[in-house]
Formats: structure tokens, C-alpha cells, sequence
């Protein structure tokens, strides 16, 4: 029996915690893939200039380097202009879909998502890409087996733009609690949109903080799974329209019976990484915060 053949994939998220959902999906179906991580597109553009992979996985919002400028210079470089490239973001609309198309990526995954969507997604592209059926990828790959060593993906991921281990954070007023620390409680009616697998669901929303989000919904609707992927959909006054990624942490009753109607629901926000989210969501709460 020869021996399996290795196909390499560039995961880009600046979420830690994405990655590791990504590769634990895919491991489960396609044990013999190896991956390599980077938490932006500088550090993507970096290693595909340092080795060759068979597939990038890549989300569109990042610091210093978004996946669509990664993208564009993949198909500008005689190197890596055939790569095949996966958008995965919380971008759905027709706009960033078309414009994924236009600069020639070969498939797009809208989060939150499903295993089953990534597994499909990722059998269909690398099954034409290496002109294989999904019995012949399995069999190439083998079917278990730990990453081999010596490739630049056991490398450390280094820490992104934002994160300075060396800088010290300003002190906060006197009167307010740190950032970090400040959680908005909501008593006036907030309604806002959340997202999970597929399906849209409106929410009132009880507090806000930088790490995670608690809101009501009702029982009617679509209720989420306890680790469902979900996005919740921010927009400030002015305009600007954010989309924050999240997983579902908890999930309660708000009544003791079974006929309750409504569902508590808290969200962990996974994009603690993104400056420019971060400091959209400041503002968020401001405004929210004013409202009561």
C-alpha cells in the first residue's frame, strides 16, 4: 500500500478560537489533512511565500491584512494564483459574495455554519482542484495519522498587529470600570439581530459587554444549540454596520415551567482580536448604555 500523501491547508482567522473549530470539523471527516494557521493576511502572505499549499481557508475581516486584499494578491502571483481559496465570513450579502467572485475565489462559507457545510465545501473544492473522487482524496490522504513535523505550520502563531505584550493599557477614569470590565445593562426595549446556521432571529437584548452579549428570545423561533456558531448584527447611529462572531455559551429558560416562552441566551464574542470591531462595539454600548 503506498504511502498517503500529504494535503496542506492555510487556515486564516485572526480568531484563535475559529481555527480550532475549523480543524476539529475537518479532522473529524478528513483525519490525514494538515493545517497550518495564521492569524492574518500578512502573516498568510508570509508562509504562502515560504511553502505550498493544496487549500486556504480564509475569513474576510482581519487586522493589517483583510482576506480579500490576501485574495487579490494570491491571484496577482504566478505562485499561488491556482491555489484554491475558500472565503469563510459572517459576510453574506450579494455585494461581498460577488466580489469574492469576481477576484476569482472558488467557493464562499457564510457564518455561522454548519460541519456538515464546511465538510461539503472543502471535499467539493480540493476533490476538483486535485482532480480526485472523495474516495480517492480519503484514500491520498490516508485515513488517520498525526501532522508531520517540520513544516512551518509547527511554528508558534505569532500575535497580530494589535497585540503588544510590552504596552501597557491607559488607566480608565477614576469613575468607570476598565473596558474589559464594563458590562452595559439594558432596561429599556433594545430589539437586534441574531444569526445562527441559517437562520435570522430577532432578540431583546439585556447586557453588552467587550467578551460576551445576553438577550431574550422567544421560544417560537429557532432556537440555537448549546457551541452553535452565531453572529450577532451591530449598527451605531451612524451608520456603520459591524458583525460581531460568537458561539452559544449558555441557554435558560426565563420562566420554572415548560411552558415558558421566552429563552435567555448568552453569546461569547470570538473576535477579541479585531481592533476595529472592538472599538465599534465601545460605541455600540455608549449608545445602548444611553439609552438605559
Amino acid at each position: 500500500m503506498s504511502n498517503p500523501v500529504p494535503v496542506w491547508v492555510l487556515i486564516v482567522d485572526d480568531a484563535a478560537f475559529m481555527r480550532e473549530l475549523i480543524k476539529k470539523n475537518l479532522r473529524s471527516q478528513l483525519p490525514g489533512l494538515r493545517f497550518v494557521e495564521a492569524s492574518d493576511g500578512k502573516m498568510a502572505q508570509a508562509r504562502l511565500q515560504q511553502d505550498t499549499f493544496d487549500l486556504v481557508l480564509c475569513d474576510w475581516e482581519m487586522p493589517r491584512m483583510s482576506g480579500e486584499q490576501l485574495l487579490e494578491w494570491m491571484r496577482g502571483n504566478p505562485a499561488t494564483e491556482n491555489v484554491p481559496f475558500v472565503m469563510i465570513t459572517s459576510r453574506g450579502d450579494r455585494e461581498n459574495v460577488m466580489r469574492a467572485v469576481e477576484l476569482k475565489a472558488d467557493n464562499y462559507i457564510v457564518k455561522p455554519f454548519t460541519a456538515d457545510k464546511l465538510l461539503t465545501v472543502v471535499t467539493r473544492v480540493l476533490c476538483r482542484a486535485l482532480n480526485l473522487s472523495f474516495d480517492a482524496l480519503r484514500k491520498r490522504i490516508g485515513a488517520s495519522g498525526a501532522p508531520t513535523m517540520g513544516r512551518i505550520g509547527d511554528l508558534p502563531i505569532a500575535a497580530t498587529i494589535n497585540d503588544d505584550p510590552t504596552a501597557a493599557p491607559p488607566p480608565p477614569p477614576p469613575s468607570a470600570p476598565p473596558l474589559e470590565e464594563r458590562v452595559v445593562r439594558i432596561n429599556s426595549k433594545v430589539l437586534a439581530q441574531l444569526r445562527f446556521s441559517g437562520h435570522t432571529i430577532r432578540c431583546l437584548l439585556k447586557e453588552v459587554s467587550l467578551q460576551r452579549l445576553s438577550a431574550v428570545i422567544r421560544r417560537d423561533d429557532t432556537v440555537p444549540k448549546i457551541l452553535d456558531l452565531a453572529v450577532f448584527d451591530m449598527e451605531t447611529s451612524d451608520g456603520e454596520v459591524s458583525r460581531i462572531n460568537g458561539f452559544v455559551h449558555s441557554l435558560q429558560a426565563r420562566e420554572r415551567s415548560l411552558e415558558s416562552e421566552f429563552i435567555n441566551v448568552v453569546l461569547e464574542f470570538v473576535d477579541g482580536d479585531d481592533e476595529t470591531k472592538r472599538q465599534h462595539l465601545i460605541r455600540y454600548m455608549d449608545e445602548v448604555s444611553a439609552i438605559g
